[in-house]
């Protein structure tokens, strides 16, 4: 292969990787809590890094779909979460409870 031939290639490549990262979509997600938590933290949720202040924690990521074990995570250090998703997408009522099943008793009232 030519060394233009190389460069061309390598352009189409790069022209390509950068419209795949443009066109990557963030989502913000929103958990609504049962129970306020005491002051604006950062919940650490699993690997995720939670940001919550009174009954919302929120945070931006790649995925398209509502994890029920996310869920899980942020429930079992916050409680009861009664929303979790972003307005496109969000846990239904047996997701919820599947969530909340990982809450601590205390929470689950």
């Amino acid at each position: 292969m030519t060394a233009s031939r190389i460069l061309a290639a390598t352009a189409a490549l790069l022209t390509a990787l950068a419209a795949a990262s443009a066109s990557a979509k963030v989502f913000q997600y929103t958990a609504t809590l049962a129970t306020a938590v005491a002051s604006p933290t950062t919940v650490r949720a699993g690997v995720f890094n939670w940001k919550c202040d009174g009954t919302t924690c929120t945070i931006n990521g790649p995925w398209a779909e509502p994890s029920v074990g996310q869920c899980k995570a942020l429930a079992k250090e916050v409680g009861k979460v009664t929303a979790f998703g972003y307005p496109e997408a969000a846990l239904d009522d047996a997701g919820l409870a599947e969530c909340n099943g990982a809450a601590p008793a205390a929470s689950q009232e």
